[in-house]
């Protein structure tokens, strides 16, 4: 079976997920409507693997308890119930684009149940598209070029250029955006770049960044992580040009909850955050949520 390198993280600790995905992407230009059933058994499938880890949730429903405890975004919840409902998909008018907006689809929701449950640590990889058996990529000199799944090795890059709603556009001051739209704005997957060199691909939601995404500054600065309306927000990491990094959660931009930050030099500051400050580290943290009180005080900012 041919596939490409997507869902490589699933194949040592779930192989029957692995392989449901696998065969979504296959049947991307071939039979849509047989990708459409393979995404509803990877779904099935993974909401039952899903179900066995986590145990008892109480009387929150599945899809309630995902959202609001594993932060899977409202987007992914509402395609998992679309794909669950079969009767509500049956009906639909499914091409060759949806096919391909599904296989990405699917790729996001399959990263999310990784990082929720598997490796929160794990750092995706963008995205590879298949064209007809083959690998469409671009590397980073803004080239395209094509090579057979069994020997491409480069920067992948999504191309979307097959999807109806697909535009590339060139903006008077010199700015760029390729991806999708709707009703005139950015809206699902895209790159745009400014003219001052600093570059964002992920998700969009009318002409937000929104869902997850990654941007890199113009000053050397980058961020890779979960997004909402234009702003960090979720869990994501902030990389400076210094080499400092703080990896964990965000809010209006941002750190806010808990994370870790680790300076220039290697020091490490792990705890709970508030609005950009550290108000407890590790040890005081769990001191609070045993009821003892905390033996050492820890600096608000450094």
């Amino acid at each position: 079976m041919q596939t490409s390198r997507n869902f490589e993280f699933l194949k040592g600790g779930q192989p029957s997920l692995y392989q449901l995905a696998n065969l979504v992407e296959l049947e991307v230009f071939h039979d849509p409507v047989q990708c459409l059933e393979n995404a509803k058994r990877f779904i099935h499938e993974m909401l039952k693997i899903v179900s066995q880890l986590e145990g008892s949730i109480g009387d929150r429903s599945l899809m309630e308890h995902i959202k609001l405890e594993r932060e899977a975004s409202l987007e992914d919840v509402e395609l998992m119930q679309m794909l669950c409902n079969s009767k509500q998909m049956s009906f639909m008018d499914f091409n060759v684009a949806s096919a391909y907006e599904l296989a990405w689809r699917i790729y996001k929701i399959a990263l999310w149940f990784h990082c929720a449950y598997i490796d929160k640590h794990f750092t995706a990889k963008p995205y590879v598209a298949l064209q007809s058996g083959k690998v469409t990529f671009a590397v980073a000199t803004g080239a395209t070029s094509e090579q057979s799944t069994e020997s491409a090795h480069a920067e992948w890059t999504p191309n979307f250029s097959s999807a109806e709603n697909y535009r590339s556009i060139a903006y008077p001051d010199g700015e760029q955006y390729r991806g999708e739209m709707k009703d005139g704005l950015k809206h699902g997957y895209g790159i745009y770049t400014w003219k001052d060199g600093t570059k964002y691909e992920g998700d969009w939601r009318a002409d937000f960044e929104h869902g997850i995404g990654e941007k890199y500054y113009s000053n050397g600065d980058s961020y890779i992580g979960k997004w909402e309306e234009g702003l960090f927000e979720g869990k994501g990491t902030y990389r400076w040009k210094d080499g400092s990094v703080y990896e964990g959660e965000w809010k209006d931009n941002m750190m806010h909850g808990k994370g870790t930050k680790t300076d220039a030099q290697g020091v490490a500051y792990d705890g709970f955050w508030t609005y950009g400050e550290m108000m407890m580290n590790s040890g005081q943290l769990k001191d609070k949520q045993m009821n003892i009180p905390a033996k050492s005080s820890w600096p608000r900012s450094y």
